[in-house]
């Protein structure tokens, strides 16, 4: 049964009549069927990538990074903080007026925003924002003297490009490409050589106590839920690793936070023992900038 027309619609091609194109218009037409081919073309290519690695998904983007910037800040400034009005701004005092800034860091960082600090602000990259400024680091003081804690929470994704660009994660990788999704949650990054592949979910981490760092510093139902989907995938034949970038100097350790959120030490040990590597990397921390150092022992 034929499907009729809707109003207004063209005709058939068949009874429509055959005029000779101008030159032009020819070779415009060319042109984007070429451009047609070659686009579906390479979503063909996708579409296979896709059914061999199974369920990833890389999202939209260069395949290979070729290459980061690293962790710094341009025209870092000093502040003291004030207050904080919620999980998104908070009031600092700069050369003798108040302040309202973005604070690049969800978490509660109680033990850190401490009325009185001194704190590290770097210009906004969006003029139309309200807030001028973001809180990119803090002097946390401790009775060896002042710790210098980077908390912005876009930092370690950045620390472990540049640092697993350098050879330093696998050798020979011939592909890095943040934001994959696998099953129901999407990665930091997925990686491949020439004979492997996997998942790296990476966790910065700020809560500091005598040396010792633990995370979270709240309880993260989305942590564990990447902890489940990393031990799916090394059950689906990937590698996978979870890696805490801890954002101060001098750690002594790693450890969950089983007395903030124990279901999350529970699914770290769970996926451990299911064969997710579970690292740590201590950092370089100054105002401006945050760079991989020593691993830092993990204690499940």
């Amino acid at each position: 049964r034929a499907t009729p027309a809707l109003e207004g619609s063209p005709a058939p091609v068949s009874s429509r009549k055959n005029t000779p194109m101008q030159p032009q218009r020819a070779a415009a037409m060319t042109m984007l069927k070429q451009a047609f081919l070659s686009s579906f073309s390479m979503g063909l290519v996708s579409s296979l990538l896709s059914v061999y690695t199974g369920l990833v998904r890389p999202s939209r983007g260069n395949l290979i990074l070729k290459g980061s910037l690293p962790m710094r800040y341009s025209s870092c400034i000093p502040g003291t903080f004030l207050s904080r009005s919620n999980r998104f701004v908070a009031q600092v005092d700069l050369n003798g007026h108040t302040e309202t800034c973005h604070v690049k860091n969800t978490g509660r960082c109680r033990e850190l925003l401490i009325p009185g600090c001194r704190i590290y602000l770097v210009p906004g990259s969006n003029p139309a924002r309200k807030t001028k400024y973001d809180l990119v680091a803090v002097e946390k003081a401790t009775a060896q003297g002042p710790l210098l804690v980077n908390m912005d929470a876009q930092a370690p994704n950045r620390v472990f490009l540049e640092w697993a660009q350098g050879g330093h994660f696998r050798p020979g990788l011939t592909l890095l490409k943040p934001e994959t999704t696998f099953g129901t949650s999407r990665f930091d990054f997925y990686w491949e050589t020439a004979s492997d592949r996997g998942f790296v979910e990476v966790k910065g981490v700020t809560l500091e106590e005598d040396g010792v760092v633990r995370f979270p510093d709240a309880p993260t139902l989305r942590g564990g839920k990447h902890l489940e989907e990393l031990a799916a995938a090394r059950q689906a034949g990937y590698q996978a690793a979870l890696c805490f970038i801890v954002q101060l100097a001098g750690a002594k350790y790693v450890q969950p936070n089983d007395v903030t959120h124990p279901q999350f030490g529970q699914a770290l040990r769970q996926a451990a023992a299911a064969g997710v590597e579970v690292f740590a990397l201590g950092c370089s921390v100054t105002p401006d900038s945050l760079t991989a150092a020593d691993p830092v022992p993990v204690r499940l």
